[in-house]
């Protein structure tokens, strides 16, 4: 499941973290698996490493900026998905 995931060791001293840890580790595992039985209901048959590999570099940028009357400003940025970016996103 780690390898899946992509995670590494956990070195947690405490039962409660070590419950937490594992509770969000099983709980991102099944998100994973519903979302590749969602994909492959829909035909697509990547592999979970392909797709995180081809879905990181879509971002999401927020500048904030204050001018001089103390307005704060928000910019916001998006890159836009590639065809098959788009594709694997639209059988999500």
């Amino acid at each position: 499941m780690k390898s899946e995931l992509g995670q590494r060791p956990f070195y947690h001293r405490t039962l409660p973290r070590i419950r937490a840890h594992l509770f969000i580790s099983v709980l991102a595992y099944q998100a994973v698996h519903y979302l590749r039985l969602t994909m492959r209901s829909n035909g697509e048959r990547h592999s979970w490493p392909t797709i995180r590999r081809r879905l990181v570099n879509i971002n999401r940028i927020t500048t904030e900026l204050t001018d001089a009357d103390c307005d704060r400003i928000q910019v916001r940025q998006n890159t836009h998905p590639d065809a098959l970016q788009r594709k694997l996103l639209s059988a999500m």
